[in-house]
């Protein structure tokens, strides 16, 4: 049977009802580290990054710098754009849910 988003699962990621953020940040910290230890000579996710820095180095330190910003509370609401993004995420997946559903 298939998993499909109604207005009242909370989310479209079905692992992700009922989940707090601690869990999710335990959850990403695990997940990264157990690729660090398993990925392959030359790709952990910080040589990634120097690929970026490389090719893309305005984008690749605007992201880094926004997410700091954004992790620190650092800014504004009206200026982060990274909970402006996803606010805007959240808003359309919740109209999408109400008309598809």
């Amino acid at each position: 049977m298939e998993w499909r988003a109604t207005p009242d699962s909370g989310s479209w990621l079905p692992g992700a009802v009922g989940m707090n953020a601690r869990q999710a940040w335990a959850l990403l910290a695990a997940g990264v580290l157990g690729y660090e230890v398993v990925c392959k000579d030359g790709q952990l996710l910080s040589e990634c990054v120097d690929d970026w820095l490389m090719s893309r180095p305005i984008l690749t330190r605007a992201v880094i710098a926004a997410l700091a910003l954004h992790l620190g509370n650092a800014l504004p609401a009206r200026y982060d754009v990274v909970s402006l993004g996803f606010m805007v995420i959240r808003r359309s997946s919740r109209c999408w849910h109400r008309q598809y559903a």
